[in-house]
């Protein structure tokens, strides 16, 4: 998986998940998003999950954006 998304844009990817399953996380250029995704997809889960709906893939692959995280707040 990290070297499928490393082939299609992706500047790092980990394996992730302490044995929930596994995951993973890749930083990837927003000009390239759709690029890594589709790799993923036709690379991996269509292989190995061909019989994945849409809907399933799309709550399987998915791109998120960072955030600033926990912050202090004086009221």
């Amino acid at each position: 998986l990290c070297a499928i998304a490393r082939n299609a844009g992706s500047f790092g990817s980990r394996l992730t998940g302490a044995g929930w399953g596994g995951c993973t996380v890749h930083l990837v250029p927003q000009d390239k998003v759709k690029q890594v995704k589709q790799a993923l997809a036709d690379k991996y889960y269509a292989k190995r999950f061909p019989d994945l709906s849409a809907a399933q893939l799309d709550n399987a692959l998915f791109a998120t954006a960072p955030g600033r995280g926990a912050c202090y707040c004086a009221l």
